[in-house]
């Protein structure tokens, strides 16, 4: 807030009628040229001195201060930075972009988050700060106010609106947020409208909506990725990250590298277990849309070898589907499945480049068939030996038309010696059987 739009008073020391900046005991103020910053114990060189900032240290004095903020390679976004917090127990220096307070419990919300207050110990979190409100310039509506651009106080929503979408500026053509106007009332960029606000990425020079300070979301991927996948980040994964790079929603790339049960994770885990990336550890997972698009990425990227997926999820269906079922059927489902159903899978895989959908569903659905006759069998307490072909016909007539798919199965018992002479009818189709001849069409 402009401090010379404030109501002032008469100054105690002065005299001067001018905007109070501190108060004593006796609540009498004290303007700007006459207060004088109270000296305390500096928390690093133990001298009394007039305090330049606190710190979760305790005050520093003004020589101490600069001491502490001379620039030096920030430990969270690794840029030569004046670093505000510095390096203790564990905890590296941060630069001011990369430390936003320390972590305390709210006493608004009550949840424990980064927090401000350190110099008069109510700590509050960043959300629970309370804002200024003011009209914003571009929506019109009285809300809090996020920044205040050489245009006018902007609103939350209207700040990220104009940085993620640039515009071309109307002064010196440059695709920039457009902060500012011209004495035409147009809208024109930050250095255009005399101020640095360029929110151009240090990297690659594009201005926008940056994911940290002088660094865009696309640039910031593999940095982001280094510290949740570790140094395969820079190896064998190089192709993935380039990958991901390339996406044309970088923000979503970041959510999904420190999201929780996403691929990201699933990823990190594999490498922190020490794991070869192979299909068949990706396979011992469950069939989830993360672990899908986390194998269809490592793929893209040829960190794994291209394979044909309808192919392997019926071969995984298959084996589970016999793990499950009982060991006297397993010893007749076994080999059918393996010598009839997936041969014939694998042998028209070589012809064509992938598996349609209606294949491996057919082939599904004739092990399934299969599975449910054995067990209707089971249940009548008959064997697949002692079957008749009475027994097919009612298993046949008293359930869905699917069932006929049953025919490849009883073919090769028959060709195994499992069974005699059992079969299924064609299914019959309503062809047409009276054609007219060109009169009568014409008739018609």
């Amino acid at each position: 807030m402009n401090r010379a739009a404030e109501p002032g008073e008469a100054c105690t020391v002065c005299g001067r009628v001018r905007p109070a900046v501190s108060r004593r005991e006796d609540g009498t103020g004290v303007c700007d040229r006459c207060y004088r910053t109270p000296e305390r114990t500096c928390s690093s060189c133990g001298q009394l001195r007039p305090t330049k900032a606190h710190t979760d240290a305790g005050p520093l004095c003004r020589t101490c201060y600069h001491r502490e903020r001379a620039p030096r390679p920030c430990g969270g976004c690794g840029q030569t930075r004046p670093v505000v917090l510095r390096a203790r127990d564990g905890q590296p220096d941060l630069c001011g972009t990369c430390y936003n307070g320390p972590r305390r419990t709210c006493t608004a919300c009550g949840k424990l988050r980064t927090c401000r207050g350190v110099r008069t110990g109510r700590y509050v979190c960043l959300s629970c700060t309370p804002r200024s409100q003011d009209t914003c310039t571009l929506c019109g509506k009285l809300t809090d106010v996020k920044a205040r651009w050489p245009l006018g106080p902007v609103c939350p929503r209207c700040y990220q609106l104009t940085k993620r979408h640039p515009g071309i500026c109307a002064s010196c053509g440059t695709s920039r947020p457009l902060i500012g106007l011209n004495s035409h009332n147009v809208r024109i960029c930050g250095p255009c409208a005399g101020t640095g606000q360029d929110y151009a990425c240090a990297t690659c020079g594009t201005s926008g909506d940056n994911y940290r300070k002088n660094q865009c979301y696309r640039c910031a991927i593999p940095t982001e990725a280094k510290a949740v996948l570790g140094d395969a980040a820079e190896t064998f994964l190089a192709p993935v990250i380039h990958a991901l790079q390339q996406v044309s929603n970088p923000p979503a790339v970041i959510h999904w590298l420190h999201k929780e049960a996403s691929g990201a994770a699933t990823l990190r885990d594999l490498l922190a277990g020490g794991h070869i990336l192979t299909h068949e550890l990706l396979d011992t997972l469950p069939n989830s849309t993360s672990n899908v698009f986390l194998r269809n990425l490592l793929v893209q990227a040829a960190v794994l070898p291209e394979r044909d997926e309808r192919l392997a999820a019926t071969e995984t269906w298959i084996r589970r589907q016999l793990e499950t079922a009982p060991e006297h059927h397993r010893l007749v489902l076994d080999p059918y499945a393996h010598w009839v159903v997936l041969r014939r899978l694998r042998q028209r895989t070589q012809k064509i480049a992938h598996t349609s959908h209606s294949t491996t569903s057919h082939a599904r659905l004739q092990l399934r068939c299969a599975t449910e006759f054995l067990t209707w069998l089971d249940e009548r307490g008959t064997s697949l030996h002692e079957a008749m072909q009475s027994d097919v016909d009612q298993w046949t007539t008293t359930g869905a038309t699917t069932r006929l798919r049953l025919r490849d199965f009883l073919k090769w018992t028959n060709n195994a010696r499992l069974t005699a002479g059992l079969h299924i009818r064609g299914a019959r189709y309503a062809a047409p059987a009276t054609f007219l001849d060109q009169d009568d069409h014409v008739a018609h």
